[in-house]
């Protein structure tokens, strides 16, 4: 009984066995049916022969018609002409103003006007792909009936970023839109699709860049390139107040306070200026709301006074020729923000956007930074006179120069050069004195340095006398240093009537050890 129970059953699961497998084979060779249906539609447009590597256009190819672009990493080929059927290139930034660009004598032209040509690597780059346009592979279609769960939104294409309309000598014409990005395997893509087809395809970051500069990024930017060893003064007001002038070889601040500078730091800041590089060109100011770009109230405002100059050289006919070039002011104005790293200027009459990394230094500038460290740094090859004066008593030290003669009555000349060596006579007071004890004090007075800042600057009032006083006059400067005692351990150093730093007693010491 038992047995045959167990037959039974055993036959019932065969006879299901029959039923459901037949039915699940048929529904596997729908789905593949299905499969092959969406693949084949996607790949309808591509010609999948060309799949290469993932390294893009050559851009330093010599001809732009001759880049072969055999190389570029591709599956689907929409257009494949040469750059020089190109008619013209139209594209919307999504928050944008949009612009047109023309095709010209193998170049690119902003609104089809000649003086505005291209930056040069960004003319390329348009022309590549603007003449091969293609893709990397298909991703969706959503023209299909089977696409209803897929649509614009999912590839950021309900909101296009860009949009290019390209237009060849022929009439022929393709609109693209590109989408959101994605990364695969280490390679940034994003979702493209033009107006052929419903077809989605993802492109590499080359093809987008090429159809996503804003307009202002089309315009070659020409940098000031100053000649810093010409500039004489510097005049910044706004945020940061400062102003400084050469003056015979020394770089004195006239605002905030009139103060000697160290030359080290006014090199730096020359340096910076003559390295000045602009990031993008957005127009001439009389074409421009100068207010939009916070250029009316400026953060920070610069005048830059350049000398005059003798300009030499030889002509096209090998002619010598010397030139006077007058000196001129160059205006620099720092307006609002462009975005986290960068902000709008105006240049003479242009304005651009600079970034922080490389224009940024404007902002940093700390007039005490500038304010000279030690209050005598003139050297001694330099010297005229020194005047010290405390306790009612008046020093007067005066220099002269001999030829060194050596102990055979020969005057000494230096091996390389052959000029005649002198020696510094010191007179203290019209007496001769020890050349080396006066080198060896005036060494120490350069040595000394400022113990501390004020809190704020002063000027020498009247009624103040100061315990030590220092004239010293070079060949083209004299600089007063006054020393006033404010209590019983520091002293109000001023130079040239202005005082910033103070000094230690103790360090004052050496001052009245005169030679």
């Amino acid at each position: 009984m038992d047995q045959n129970i167990k037959k039974k059953k055993k036959r019932k699961i065969q006879r299901w066995v029959f039923v459901v497998i037949p039915v699940i084979l048929v529904v596997l060779f729908l789905g593949l049916l299905y499969k092959n249906e969406i693949t084949d539609t996607l790949f309808s447009s591509c010609d999948a022969g060309n799949i290469v590597s993932k390294q893009g256009v050559d851009s330093e190819a010599q001809n732009i018609n001759d880049t072969d672009t055999s190389d570029i990493n591709v599956s689907c080929i929409i257009v494949d002409r040469k750059p020089d059927e190109l008619f013209s290139v139209y594209i919307q930034p999504s928050n944008d103003e949009a612009y047109m660009l023309a095709y010209m004598d193998g170049h690119l032209y902003l609104d089809g006007d000649t003086d505005q040509p291209l930056k040069e690597g960004i003319d390329f780059s348009i022309q590549t792909y603007a003449s091969f346009v293609h893709a990397e592979e298909p991703v969706a279609d959503t023209s299909s009936p089977n696409s209803n769960t897929v649509g614009l939104s999912d590839f950021g294409l309900d909101h296009p970023s860009y949009y290019a309309e390209i237009t060849y000598t022929d009439g022929e014409r393709i609109s693209l839109m590109f989408g959101s990005s994605i990364e695969e395997n280490g390679f940034l893509y994003y979702y493209m699709k033009t107006d052929r087809s419903g077809i989605i395809y993802l492109v590499s970051a080359d093809f987008y860049d090429a159809f996503s500069y804003r307009r202002h990024a089309m315009h070659p930017v020409d940098s000031p390139s100053l000649r810093t060893d010409l500039i004489d003064e510097i005049d910044i007001s706004g945020e940061i107040v400062f102003s400084l002038r050469y003056n015979k070889g020394y770089w004195d601040s006239l605002s905030p306070v009139s103060y000697p500078l160290t030359d080290e730091k006014v090199d730096g800041l020359l340096n910076r200026i003559g390295n000045i590089l602009f990031s993008s060109y957005i127009g001439e100011k009389d074409e421009l709301d100068l207010n939009e770009y916070g250029l009316n109230e400026p953060r920070i405002s610069v005048d830059i006074f350049m000398a005059d100059t003798i300009v030499e050289g030889y002509d096209s006919n090998e002619v010598f020729y010397s030139e006077h070039v007058s000196g001129n002011i160059h205006h620099l104005l720092i307006g609002k923000d462009y975005n986290e790293v960068s902000y709008y200027c105006m240049y003479d009459n242009a304005v651009y956007i600079a970034t922080y990394f490389t224009n940024g230094f404007w902002f940093d500038i700390d007039p005490y930074d500038f304010y000279l460290q030690n209050p005598v740094n003139i050297p001694t090859n330099a010297l005229v006179s020194v005047s010290v004066e405390n306790n009612d008593d008046t020093t007067v030290y005066l220099f002269d120069f001999a030829e060194h003669v050596l102990d055979n009555g020969q005057i000494q000349t230096d091996e390389e050069t052959g000029e005649y060596i002198y020696d510094v006579l010191v007179y203290r007071d019209g007496d001769l004195i020890s050349t080396n004890d006066f080198l060896s004090w005036y060494g120490q007075l350069t040595g000394l340095s400022f113990s501390g800042k004020l809190n704020e600057s002063k000027t020498l009032a009247d009624g103040k006398t100061p315990e030590i006083s220092f004239v010293i006059k070079a060949q083209d400067i004299e600089r007063k240093i006054d020393l006033v005692k404010e209590d019983a351990l520091n002293y109000t150093v001023y130079i040239n009537g202005t005082a910033v730093y103070y000094i230690s007693g103790t360090k004052i010491e050496v001052l009245t050890k005169k030679p």
